[in-house]
C-alpha cells in the first residue's frame, strides 16, 4: 500500500495505468463534479509512496472542468495517451470538444499527434482537439474509451446521444485523425475499446441487453459477436492483463450482488 500526498482529500474519476518496469501512473481529478483539472502520482518500483507529479490537465483558464475517458499505455513504448472532453458546468449538454494527447517521458511533457510540445499543464486552449463540438447541444458523452494498437495507433471510441446514441470510432494513422460513425444504435452503453496483442481493435458495450463485441480494425465495422446477458446500465469492464497477456475477452458482470467473468469469444 501506498499513500497519495496531494493537495486535497476528495479525488474522482481515478484511473491507474502501468509502464513496463512496474511503474504506476494514478490520473485523479481533485474534487468533486465542479473541480476544474487532472492530477497524476507516481509511484516508482520499491517506493512506499506516491510522487505527486502535478496538474496535467487544468480547466480553470477557460472555466471548465476535464473528463478523462481513459489512459492508454502503448505497451511497445511506454507512450502514455489521454484522451479527454470539456464540460462548461453541471449540465451534461455541455460537454464538447474531444481532446487528444500523449506523453513519451512517463508524463513529465505531453504532445500532440504531430510531436509538437504543448506546455504544461494543459488547457483547452493548448490541446489538440479531435472532434471539435459546439460549446452545448453536442451530444457528447464523457467517459468513452480508449486503446492502442500493436502499431502504436491510439483508437477511442465515443458516444453521442440525441433521439438515438450513435457510437463514433476515432483513430490516428499516418494521414492524421480519421473518424467513423457506425450505424445508429450499434450500442446501447458507454463503449469500450480493446486492442489485443494480434493486431485487431475491438469496441466493447452493450446492445439488445447483451455484450457486444465489434471490430474495427480497418476502420468500417467488421466481425461482430454478442455474449451474454447484461443489466440495464451496465458499462464495459475487462481485465485489460488478460487480454495483454493472452489475448482474451474476459469482461466483468454483476449478476445480482456478484460479480461474475465471462469470457466472450470473438
Amino acid at each position: 500500500t501506498a499513500d497519495v500526498d496531494g493537495p486535497g482529500d476528495l479525488v474522482t474519476y481515478p484511473m491507474l495505468a502501468a509502464l513496463s518496469d512496474g511503474t504506476l501512473l494514478f490520473f485523479r481529478r481533485e474534487g468533486p463534479q465542479t473541480a476544474a483539472g487532472i492530477e497524476l502520482d507516481v509511484l516508482e518500483p520499491g517506493s512506499t509512496g506516491w510522487r505527486h507529479a502535478g496538474r496535467v490537465l487544468d480547466g480553470r483558464p477557460t472555466d471548465e472542468s476535464v473528463y478523462l475517458h481513459r489512459v492508454a499505455v502503448d505497451p511497445a513504448t511506454d507512450a502514455v495517451h489521454l484522451a479527454f472532453v470539456f464540460r462548461a458546468d453541471a449540465d451534461p449538454a455541455s460537454t464538447n470538444d474531444l481532446a487528444h494527447t500523449v506523453s513519451h517521458d512517463r508524463g513529465r511533457t505531453w504532445r500532440d499527434a504531430s510531436g509538437s510540445m504543448v506546455a504544461g499543464p494543459l488547457t483547452h486552449r493548448d490541446v489538440e482537439i479531435v472532434i471539435d463540438t459546439p460549446d452545448r447541444g453536442s451530444g457528447l458523452v464523457n467517459s468513452g474509451g480508449l486503446a492502442v494498437d500493436t502499431r502504436g495507433r491510439p483508437h477511442v471510441a465515443v458516444n453521442r446521444r440525441g433521439a438515438e446514441t450513435v457510437t463514433e470510432h476515432v483513430w490516428l494513422d499516418h494521414d492524421g485523425w480519421q473518424r467513423r460513425a457506425l450505424p445508429v444504435g450499434t450500442f446501447q452503453s458507454r463503449v469500450a475499446v480493446a486492442a489485443p496483442p494480434d493486431g485487431s481493435v475491438w469496441l466493447i458495450g452493450a446492445a439488445r441487453g447483451r455484450i457486444r463485441l465489434i471490430e474495427v480494425s480497418a476502420g468500417e465495422p467488421g466481425r461482430r459477436t454478442d455474449g451474454p446477458r447484461v443489466p440495464d446500465g451496465w458499462e464495459p469492464t475487462f481485465d485489460a492483463e488478460a487480454l495483454a497477456t493472452r489475448g482474451t475477452f474476459e469482461v466483468l458482470v454483476p449478476e445480482g450482488d456478484t460479480p461474475v467473468v465471462h469470457v466472450v469469444d470473438p
